[in-house]
């Protein structure tokens, strides 16, 4: 039959299979294997909200001179460019909704001996309940068992301790706002700034 054939339902059959191997090796990473760093001492720049103003971005790195970088989505191309000018910084990039890169919306780190997810916060109406918003979150990071949770896109900045966890959002890089967290042994210190 012109309609049908054995050959291409097998094509589809792989396709299909092919596909749920990728989705469950997805899943499998983002749960299982995470960016570690142990130490000590370290300092950890949280930024969000670029949006095309990359110079606030790069004076913040230089004023605070941190080990690591997280960006928190919404202007991904600009701190991806900055990124090549800080050779001895280490960054992780998640994509926010005005974002285009091939970026994941949320990831997992383990700093100093902590879980830290982080995402952009859109898929969590954080900027319409934040109540709500705090809820879900908090959810997702049992899930995932973080003890730290970063997002943005409210463009405002916020610092919450709820259930044991550090749940922050840095504002807006456009709004000279940016968070830094400092680990010195055990503690972290979490503070949220101005340029």
């Amino acid at each position: 039959s012109k309609f049908f054939s054995f050959k291409s339902c097998r094509r589809a059959s792989k396709s299909f299979w092919s596909f749920i191997a990728f989705f469950l090796q997805s899943v499998y990473n983002m749960s299982n294997k995470f960016y570690e760093r142990e130490c000590d001492n370290m300092k950890l720049l949280v930024i969000s909200d670029i949006h095309g103003l990359a110079t606030y971005a790069e004076e913040m790195i230089a004023r605070e001179q941190p080990d690591e970088v997280v960006f928190l989505g919404d202007g991904l191309r600009y701190i991806k460019e900055s990124a090549g000018r800080f050779g001895n910084v280490h960054f992780h990039f998640v994509q926010g909704n005005c974002d285009f890169g091939g970026e994941p919306e949320e990831q997992c780190l383990r700093m100093g001996g902590q879980t830290v997810f982080f995402t952009h916060g859109h898929h969590y109406n954080v900027k319409w309940e934040k109540e709500l918003a705090y809820v879900t979150l908090r959810a997702k990071a049992a899930e995932v068992g973080a003890d730290i949770v970063l997002f943005g896109h409210t463009h405002q900045p916020d610092l919450v301790y709820r259930d044991g966890r550090i749940i922050m959002n840095p504002g807006a890089v456009m709004a000279r706002q940016y968070g830094v967290m400092t680990w010195e042994g055990d503690t972290v210190k979490p503070q949220l700034k101005k340029l």
